[in-house]
């Protein structure tokens, strides 16, 4: 096969490659504005005077974990037990 033979199967490769690129672009910026439709949701949601909470609104501020304790409260610690005495009482 000649140089000027594979000129057109050359050419199909490069157009079979753009078209690609331009799929997965296409899907990408579909997903990014999907992605920033959410998060505008989320805001609008979350500065409404009134709304609900919830974990997944506050975005997990403060580095708290669903179901932990407020971080702003304070936990009493109780008492530890105290150990049993190993002496032998006097008889």
């Amino acid at each position: 096969m000649r140089v000027g033979d594979a000129a057109p199967y050359v050419a199909g490769a490069y157009v079979v490659v753009f078209v690609a690129l331009l799929a997965y672009m296409w899907l990408i910026a579909s997903k990014l504005g999907r992605l920033e439709e959410r998060l505008g949701n989320l805001r609008a949601e979350e500065a409404r005077p009134g709304a609900p909470t919830s974990d997944h609104a506050a975005g997990h501020r403060g580095g708290a974990h669903p179901g932990s304790p407020d971080p702003g409260r304070t936990l009493e610690a109780e008492p530890a037990p105290q150990p049993e005495s190993t002496r032998d009482t006097a008889r």
